[in-house]
């Protein structure tokens, strides 16, 4: 848990990476880079956000109302700007960046 990132707030997804804004100012809270993202897994209602070194990565749990959309979204902008996303295991809710 990164003590920066108060809950609720607003996740978003920009041109390099993934913002948390806070709910009430739109302050900026957090940024992920997307090249600091190794993966992105969805589960029902939460995404596991995966980032740092494989070594030792950091996880970021989050629940969302819409986590399949999110996934999709980020996929779709990504591959906008030339990053391709590889699943694995045929796991279609795990999504490696």
């Amino acid at each position: 848990d990164d003590p920066s990132i108060r809950s609720p707030c607003l996740i978003g997804i920009y041109k390099n990476g993934v913002l948390f804004l806070d709910l009430d100012t739109r302050e900026t809270l957090f940024t992920i880079p997307y090249d600091d993202v190794v993966s992105i897994r969805r589960h029902q209602t939460t995404i596991d956000i995966k980032y740092g070194s494989l070594h030792q990565p950091h996880i970021l749990q989050c629940q969302v109302d819409r986590a399949q959309d999110f996934v999709a979204l980020s996929g779709r902008y990504l591959s906008l700007i030339g990053r391709s996303l590889i699943a694995t295991y045929n796991d279609p809710i795990s999504t490696i960046l």
